[in-house]
């Protein structure tokens, strides 16, 4: 195991410094039975667990008057944080150097090119040092590193395990000094709304892409997951295997018991309304897997149409709630009815009154397709 150092600095001058040694458990604080005393009056008598095992290094807030500080983030009180690297910690005058164990992500992996940039941050394609293998780095933009609902968020998408062909992999997550890494596969090719912007593409290619897209979703919802956020914008059209892949899974849902962490800020998981179910607008924990059927009716809509089924504007939320979308027939009279039949069928308001399941869905378009 790579050597892990602890060095505790008060006023900028090192007071103790000793190795972290596997099965190791340290606790610091003023008490005497403290395994490293803290001369502090801001330190409580057992005020800070640090634990080295297998998997690398833990640190754990003993519930300490004056509570710990890990990044400028304070701990929570007696819970446990897995550390992905070197870390300082900082307790009242005595600040505390966690150096060594994991190579950082700077170390393990090269940057190639940024990919693009967004609100949320930034992604980058990057190469592992040691396999050669090629991946995307998506990074929490700085001004959010403060913002508890945007990092859960952003660690729920490393939490999300899907193996399919039609959904973007996860890697890992990683926290170095603040900042928040999630590591991802790389797929090469363009976002669905910027093909979007090109115009509406050929009808089969449209339903092929809407197919891809449902098979995503059979296998999220296969392991109980809501995606919750469906849309142009979260589907990459990737090159080399011609498929159309689902991304993003930064508001999904796990339908059990909500294991991804549930977020309960105002407006959170709501998705964007222009391709949301009219549920889930209402109430965004109230979701099934046939709120995600709304959303690819509306995508695929978009794919076939050319707009949303409602466009943006000051009306939407009252449409979405009350009105029915045009007849994609009558928007594009080359549509053939069936297809039309299939997007409104999607489109309902009522859940009950959609397919019934995501695995239908890609059948029913792979069997529209292939009459084409």
């Amino acid at each position: 195991m790579r050597p892990i150092v602890l060095t505790i600095l008060c006023d900028q001058r090192v007071v103790a410094k000793r190795p972290l040694e596997p099965g190791a458990r340290l606790i610091l604080g003023r008490g005497l039975d403290a395994t490293i005393q803290l001369a502090d009056a801001k330190a409580s008598r057992h005020h800070l667990a640090i634990e080295r095992d297998a998997e690398g290094v833990s640190v754990s807030d003993l519930g300490s008057r004056n509570g710990t500080l890990l990044e400028g983030h304070a701990l929570a009180p007696r819970s446990v944080v897995r550390l992905a690297g070197p870390a300082t910690l900082r307790i009242g005058a005595h600040t505390i150097q966690i150096s060594g164990g994991p190579p950082s992500v700077r170390e393990d992996y090269e940057q190639l090119r940024e990919l693009g940039r967004g609100a949320s941050g930034a992604v980058f394609a990057a190469r592992h040092r040691a396999s050669g293998r090629e991946v995307a780095i998506k990074v929490l933009a700085q001004r959010l590193e403060g913002d508890a609902a945007a990092r859960t968020r952003f660690l729920r998408e490393a939490r999300v395990r899907i193996d399919s062909p039609y959904v973007v992999q996860t890697y890992e997550a990683r926290e170095e000094q603040g900042t928040l890494f999630l590591v991802m596969e790389l797929v090469d090719g363009l976002p669905l709304d910027a093909r979007l912007e090109q115009g509406p593409p050929p009808l089969a290619e449209a339903l092929r892409w809407a197919e891809h897209i449902a098979r995503g979703l059979a296998a999220a919802h296969a392991c109980g997951v809501v995606h919750r956020d469906v849309k142009p914008a979260n589907v990459l059209l990737d090159r080399r295997s011609g498929l159309a892949r689902l991304a993003d899974f930064g508001i999904a849902k796990r339908l059990a018991a909500d294991s991804l962490g549930g977020l309960t800020a105002t407006g959170t998981g709501i998705g964007t309304i222009t391709y949301v179910a009219p549920e889930q607008a209402e109430d965004a924990k109230r979701v099934s897997p046939s709120s995600d059927l709304y959303s690819l009716g509306a995508t695929l809509f978009h794919l076939i149409a050319g707009r949303p089924p409602f466009p943006a504007g000051p009306e939407l939320l009252q449409q979405l709630f009350e009105d029915d979308p045009p007849p994609l027939h009558r928007l594009v009279p080359a549509c053939p009815k069936d297809v039309a039949r299939l997007a409104a069928r999607l489109l309902e308001k009522d859940p009950d009154d959609r397919p019934p399941s995501a695995q239908a869905v890609a059948d029913k378009l792979a069997e529209l397709a292939a009459r084409l």
